[in-house]
């Protein structure tokens, strides 16, 4: 089943965009506190490891997602 889902990213995500709208406020709480950290280097979505300018690359992809500045 794990791999199912790793397949289907379209339908993931509009699950993730429906949520991201619900729960906004509290999302960008979340990534505004996380943000304070100190950090280069991540695993973002589907195992995708950032290296360099982790801080950026997140924050890009949830303000892209949300719609809005973090």
């Amino acid at each position: 089943m794990h791999e199912r889902v790793r397949k289907d990213k379209s339908r993931d995500e509009s699950v993730v965009s429906i949520f991201a709208e619900l729960e906004k406020n509290a999302i960008k709480a979340s990534l505004s506190s996380l943000l304070t950290w100190n950090f280069t280097r991540a695993v973002l979505d589907y195992g995708q490891i950032v290296e360099n300018n982790a801080k950026q690359e997140l924050k890009s992809r949830y303000e892209s997602l949300l719609g809005e500045k973090l």
